[in-house]
């Protein structure tokens, strides 16, 4: 562990060992906002992707909120040590989630959408007698 800060010199550090469920709801309000902001106000999400602009602003909200209460990096796991591989386990993750969540989503969609035939037209079925567009 890093060396601590006196959590009498330090008021975030103070506030969140008194009062640790009003700390992480104040933290959680915080990432409300910017979330709210993100998608309504700036509609980012439209442009650069949701999960990637709103799980940032999360990771730095984390990060300023460690580094304002004095502590470092290490102390909530974040280190060099091994970073090659824990990157590829965490890619590697990712894209399986992906791959077999997008996998769900085509076969689950594929009944209700266009066919692609094997000249890569796509073609829309006919609707049902009685269905409106």
């Amino acid at each position: 562990m890093s060396e601590k800060t006196p959590a009498s010199s330090n008021r975030f550090l103070r506030a969140s060992l008194e009062r640790p469920i009003l700390t992480g709801l104040v933290l959680l309000a915080i990432a409300f906002v910017f979330k709210w902001v993100d998608t309504f106000v700036l509609r980012l999400d439209e442009r650069l992707g949701e999960i990637i602009l709103c799980k940032t602003l999360g990771f730095v909200l984390v990060i300023a909120f460690v580094w304002a209460c004095g502590r470092k990096l290490q102390d909530i796991g974040l280190h060099g040590r091994r970073l090659g591989p824990s990157l590829l386990v965490g890619i590697g993750v990712a894209v399986i989630a992906l791959v077999a969540s997008y996998a769900v989503e085509f076969v689950v969609q594929l009944p209700k959408h266009p066919v692609i035939h094997e000249n890569l037209r796509l073609e829309t079925p006919p609707l049902a007698a009685g269905r409106k567009a």
